[in-house]
């Protein structure tokens, strides 16, 4: 017997799933937990895009390996945004301020036409909230800029107008999706323009603490000398790319975080990692940063949240697709546990059993097993029959699980069971 496990088994699975119109929830989690697993890959990606295109959407949607790549991408946007509202309601939270966050994406239940347009108008509201966050903290953010700020930059007679214009930039840069090249030289002496030029590539998920950070890098470019003045507006740029990598790195935190705490509601996760959720939840409120070591702690608690939301999908699909097919479990199965499944039906009687298992390359195996002492040939004629049967029964279920399928009668392809 193969020992490989429907733990590690589930590619196929998760893509077979992915493939239908309206996904089940068992289904989404695994691609949740999958795009967030996967995370590290795109954690530096361009923010906002979480719009599946319609051309793609349509592209032929009986193909269930298309499909599964365009549910991949949106369960990815789903996770990354839901990491977004996470650290949102964290900001508001810090900073004092009652704005409106949006409720998390939820992609069970929809098409991926409307999980994607679900993804927009969360991002919008996401962006309302961003905006909403930086108006009521404008005022104290100025006052607190004026007591941090040198005495000669304030002293100027523009200062003021301009840190209340480039506030303005910061308040419209989520809702708006601004950009500018931030490393484009000014050869010359920079003007606010330039600054606000720098101002719009800021991160939309940075902070208020980074927020006024950059704010007070902003207020210093206005020197009198142009030397000067470009060494600040550098070091602006060079403040500015330090944020969004800080943020970058906080969205992916989220994103391990939310699959981790789901995973987590169900039963506790295992002891290395029984205290990583505080430590994840710590870096999306920006009260500390992801260290390497807490990166591949994160990384590897993603894989066992994955690992789990596989588990329950492929044991809750096995069970129902089995007794759908008239066969019961002896014993009851854990598929943390591989290694092959007794199978009974009520017309066998004791006569024969079946058992099944699912290797390391996640192809399906099955066979009829005949008790001891049965022997003759019409026990010989009701084994063939049964065979048959089975063997139809195994590519029924190998074709549900998105899986090729061994039987006596030989290997079956992925998508022809």
């Amino acid at each position: 017997m193969s020992s490989g496990g429907i733990l590690i088994a589930p590619p196929a699975v998760a893509a077979a799933a992915a493939a239908a119109t309206m996904l089940a929830a068992g289904a989404a989690a695994v691609l949740v937990a999958r795009a967030a697993n996967m995370a590290a890959e795109a954690a530096f990606r361009a923010v906002g895009d979480y719009g599946a295109r319609p051309e793609d959407l349509a592209a032929a949607p009986s193909d269930a390996e298309i499909m599964a790549r365009i549910w991949g991408v949106v369960a990815a946007n789903a996770v990354e945004l839901n990491s977004r509202i996470s650290a949102l309601t964290a900001r508001a939270a810090k900073a004092g301020v009652a704005v409106d966050v949006p409720a998390p994406v939820s992609i069970s239940g929809c098409t991926a036409a409307e999980a994607s347009r679900r993804a927009e108008l969360t991002a919008q509201l996401v962006a309302r909230a961003q905006a909403a966050v930086r108006v009521a903290v404008a005022d104290d953010e100025a006052r607190h800029l004026g007591a941090y700020l040198p005495q000669y930059v304030m002293a100027r007679p523009d200062a003021a107008k301009a840190l209340k214009e480039y506030q303005q930039i910061l308040q419209k840069r989520g809702e708006q999706g601004e950009s500018a090249a931030a490393g484009s030289e000014t050869p010359m002496k920079p003007t606010p323009a330039d600054v606000k030029a720098v101002l719009a590539t800021l991160d939309p998920d940075a902070d208020e603490r980074e927020h006024l950070e950059v704010l007070a890098a902003a207020a210093c470019v206005a020197q009198d000398d142009a030397r000067e003045a470009r060494s600040y507006l550098e070091g602006l740029r060079a403040k500015v790319s330090a944020v969004n990598a800080a943020a970058a790195r906080r969205r992916l935190t989220g994103q391990w975080l939310v699959v981790l705490e789901e995973q987590s509601a169900l039963g506790d996760p295992p002891t290395p990692f029984s205290g990583t959720a505080a430590k994840l939840r710590a870096v999306v409120a920006g009260d500390r940063d992801l260290s390497a070591d807490l990166r591949a702690e994160g990384a590897e608690a993603a894989e066992w949240a994955a690992a789990q939301a596989r588990c329950r999908f492929v044991k809750g699909l096995m069970r129902s697709c089995l007794t759908d097919l008239g066969y019961s479990l002896e014993p009851e199965f854990d598929v943390r546990h591989s290694g092959e499944l007794r199978l009974a039906r009520p017309d066998w009687g004791s006569e024969h059993s079946a058992e099944i298992w699912i290797d390391s390359h996640g192809t399906v195996h099955g066979r009829v097993v005949r008790a001891h002492g049965v022997e003759g040939d019409e026990a010989a004629a009701r084994e063939r029959e049964r065979c048959v049967g089975f063997n139809a029964d195994i590519r029924t279920l190998g074709s549900r699980l998105g899986a090729a399928v061994v039987t006596d009668e030989g290997y079956v392809p992925q998508g022809t069971s």
